[in-house]
C-alpha cells in the first residue's frame, strides 16, 4: 500500500502520537493533583482538560478554535496547531479551581480509544476496497488494447472556427490588459489553487497551444499575450504569499519564492518559460537577470530560465523523496509534474540532462509514495508526518496529471487516462454519453461545488491522448449540462471559475499529444523559419491558421469585431524582395530592408491567402 519512505514517516508519527497518549493516560491514572490530570487529558485530546476542570464552554471554544487552526495545516502551518494543542492542555491545568468533573477521567480516554478503533477499521476497509479495485483495474488494463497518441506528426490541428474564438477572446481579454491589472481574474487567496499563478499558467499554456497547434507563424497579439503572462508572474502580488508560508511552515523569513522549495510557483513558472521559448523561439528569458522579482526598493530576486531549471534540479536531487514541497511540508504530484516538465524543457533548449538524471528515482517515488494501489494520483503527502492530504483523490487531479505526466512518464499517464475512461465514461443504448465524476464535484479555482471542473480536466486528458470518442462525448456533456454565455465576444461558462474557463480554452486549442510534444519534441523544423504574421489587430482579426513552409506563408483569417479592410504586418521576409499574395485576395508587396512589409487585406468572411516570393 505504501512505499518505504511513507511507511517510515507514518510509523514515526504513530509512535509520537502513542507516546503522547500514553504519557497523558499515565498522568490521568496515577495519583496526581487535579491540575496535572487536566493537563494529561489535554494531551490526549485537544481541549479535553477543560472538561475535567468543569469548564464545558471553554472546551467547546478551544476544540472548535483548534479545528479552525488545524485547517491551516493544508498551507504548511503544522507548528501552530501543535502549539495550540499543548497550550490548551497547560491552560486547562490552571483552571481546576472549581469542583472537577470526574467522569472526564474515563470518558476522554474511552473516546480516544473508540475513535482510534473506528479510524483503524475504516482505514482497513478502505484499503481492502482499494486492493479490490486495483485487481479489477489491472485485469482490465491487461486485456484492453489502446491506441492513444503519444507524439503527433508535425502537422497542425484542424483549423479554428469562428466559435472557437470565444475561448480565445476569454484568454486574450485577460492577457492583453495592462500588465499591472488583473481584471477578470478570480482573486480569492494566493495560498491554494485559486492563486493567480495558476490562472496565469493556464492563460499562457492556452496561448502556447494556440500557437503550436494552429498558428506557429503568428506573433502579434498571441506573442504579446504570452509575454504579458510572464511579466505578471513576476508581479509581487502573485508571489508575495511565500513570505508568510515560508515563515510559518519553514521558520524562514525569506520572501524569495524560488530559492527554497515552493514548486507551486517555481515549477509552474519554469514550464511557462519553457513553452514560451519553444513556441516563439524567443530566448530572452534564458539568461540570468531576465527575471526580476522585486520585493521593495532595496531588494529583488533575479533569475533566468537556465538558473531556475538548475535550482529545480538541485531541489529534486536533494529531496529525500525526490519531490519538491509546495506548501511547506506538502508534496503534490501535480505540481511536481510541472517542475519535471521545466527540466525537460531545459534539457532540450539548453542541452542539460537534469530530467534524465533524476527521472528513475522520481518515478519510483511517484509510484510508491504518491499514488494509490488502484492507480490514482494522491492529492498530496506530508513529508514530515507521512499523512496524505485529507481530501480524497479526484478526477481533477487524475485528469490533469494524465496530461502533465505525458511527457515525463507517458505509459503511466496513458494508464491513468484509461482508468478514468473505463471507470467514468459510459454510453446509453442510443449512444448518449454520461460521465461519473465521483463524489468530489469541486472547482479548484473558486472552491465551489460544481461538476464542470472535473469534466474539463477529463476533457483535457482525452484531448491529449487523442481519444476522439471520449473528447466528443465530454464536449457534448459539458454543452448539455453547463450551457455557456457569450458576452462581448467571450465564451464564458458561468458555472466555472476563471481557472476552469481557461482550462476549457486549453482543451479546445489542444491537438493530440500537444503537452508531450511541446516538452519532448519542440517546434517541427521549418515552423520557426520563413515569413511570419507580425501584427494583426485584436479583436478585429482572428487568425485561424498561420504556418510557414520555409519560403511561403499560409494564412486563414476570420473577421472579429471588425470587418472590411484590415492592416497586416509581415516579418522575416527576405530584405528588399518582392512577394506575391494569392488566394481570396491578390496583390504584390515589397519587403523593406528590415524584412518587414505592411498591406491592407479585405476580410468579410473566411479569408485564405498565401504569401510567397515573386518569381
Amino acid at each position: 500500500m505504501r512505499g518505504p519512505i511513507t511507511k517510515l514517516l507514518l510509523r514515526r508519527t504513530l509512535l509520537i502520537w502513542l507516546t503522547v497518549q500514553l504519557v497523558g493516560l499515565a498522568i490521568v491514572l496515577t495519583d496526581t493533583p487535579a491540575p496535572w490530570k487536566a493537563f494529561g487529558l489535554g494531551l490526549m485530546f485537544p481541549g479535553a482538560g477543560f472538561l475535567y476542570a468543569g469548564h464545558f464552554i471553554h472546551f467547546a471554544v478551544s476544540f472548535v478554535s483548534f479545528l479552525v487552526v488545524a485547517a491551516t495545516v493544508i498551507i504548511g502551518n503544522l507548528l501552530m496547531p501543535l502549539l495550540m494543542w499543548g497550550g490548551y492542555a497547560v491552560w486547562a491545568a490552571t483552571h481546576t479551581h472549581h469542583p472537577t468533573w470526574e467522569p472526564a477521567l474515563w470518558l476522554v480516554p474511552s473516546a480516544v480509544v473508540l475513535l482510534s478503533i473506528t479510524a483503524t477499521v475504516a482505514a482497513r476497509r478502505s484499503a481492502a476496497r482499494t486492493r479490490a479495485r486495483a485487481e479489477k483495474r489491472n485485469q482490465h488494463l491487461a486485456r484492453v488494447e489502446t491506441s492513444y497518441v503519444r507524439s503527433a506528426p508535425a502537422a497542425l490541428a484542424p483549423e479554428l472556427s469562428q466559435a472557437d474564438f470565444g475561448h480565445v477572446r476569454y484568454v486574450l481579454d485577460r492577457a492583453l490588459q495592462p500588465i499591472d491589472q488583473f481584471n477578470g481574474f478570480d482573486i480569492i487567496d494566493q495560498f491554494q489553487m485559486a492563486g493567480l499563478r495558476y490562472q496565469l499558467t493556464y492563460s499562457q499554456l492556452a496561448l502556447a497551444y494556440y500557437q503550436y497547434s494552429h498558428a506557429p507563424a503568428f506573433r502579434g497579439y498571441l506573442l504579446e499575450g504570452q509575454q504579458n503572462t510572464l511579466k505578471r508572474m513576476q508581479d509581487k502580488r502573485v508571489w508575495s504569499y511565500w513570505r508568510y508560508e515560508n515563515l510559518w511552515g519553514n521558520l524562514r523569513y525569506d520572501p524569495d519564492p524560488i530559492g527554497f522549495d515552493n514548486v507551486m510557483y517555481s515549477g509552474y513558472f519554469g514550464t511557462m518559460l519553457g513553452t514560451y521559448a519553444t513556441v516563439t523561439g524567443d530566448r530572452s528569458y534564458n539568461d540570468a537577470g531576465s527575471i526580476s522579482l522585486r520585493w521593495n526598493d532595496k531588494k529583488s530576486y533575479t533569475y533566468g530560465f537556465r538558473s531556475l531549471a538548475e535550482i529545480l534540479y538541485q531541489q529534486h536531487r536533494d529531496s529525500p523523496e525526490n519531490f519538491i514541497a509546495c506548501e511547506p511540508g506538502w508534496c503534490y504530484p501535480i505540481c511536481n509534474s510541472f517542475s519535471m516538465n521545466a527540466l525537460l524543457y531545459s534539457d532540450r533548449l539548453n542541452g542539460t540532462d537534469y530530467a534524465e538524471r533524476i527521472l528513475p528515482l522520481f518515478e519510483n517515488a511517484l509510484v510508491h509514495e504518491f499514488m494509490t494501489p488502484d492507480g490514482r494520483f494522491l492529492n498530496a503527502r506530508h513529508r514530515i508526518t507521512g499523512l496524505a492530504f485529507p481530501v480524497p483523490t479526484s478526477i481533477v487531479d487524475d485528469g490533469f496529471c494524465a496530461v502533465s505526466y505525458h511527457p515525463i512518464l507517458p505509459e503511466l499517464a496513458e494508464r491513468s487516462w484509461e482508468i478514468i475512461r473505463d471507470t467514468c465514461l459510459s454510453f446509453a443504448g442510443d449512444g448518449t454519453p454520461s460521465f461519473d465524476v465521483g463524489s468530489i464535484k469541486f472547482d479548484v479555482g473558486n472552491y465551489r461545488f460544481s461538476a464542470l471542473c472535473p469534466l474539463v480536466s477529463a476533457l483535457m486528458a482525452a484531448k491529449e491522448m487523442g481519444d476522439q470518442e471520449a473528447s466528443d462525448a465530454l464536449e457534448y456533456i459539458i454543452r448539455e449540462q453547463f450551457p455557456p454565455t457569450v458576452k462581448e465576444g467571450e465564451l464564458n461558462y458561468p458555472d466555472g471559475s476563471v481557472s476552469t474557463n481557461l482550462m476549457l480554452a486549453m482543451a479546445r486549442l489542444m491537438r493530440p499529444g500537444v503537452f508531450h510534444d511541446l516538452a519532448r519534441v519542440g517546434m517541427p523544423e521549418g515552423w520557426l523559419e520563413g515569413p511570419v504574421l507580425l501584427e494583426a489587430a485584436f479583436p478585429d482579426v482572428f487568425v485561424a491558421r498561420a504556418v510557414a513552409d520555409g519560403g511561403a506563408l499560409d494564412l486563414v483569417l476570420l473577421p472579429g469585431e471588425g470587418s472590411g479592410n484590415q492592416k497586416l504586418k509581415l516579418g522575416s521576409l527576405m530584405p528588399n524582395k518582392k512577394y506575391r499574395v494569392t488566394g481570396n485576395h491578390a496583390a504584390e508587396l515589397a519587403a523593406g530592408a528590415d524584412g518587414t512589409a505592411e498591406f491592407v487585406l479585405p476580410i468579410s468572411g473566411r479569408t485564405t491567402i498565401r504569401i510567397q516570393p515573386a518569381a
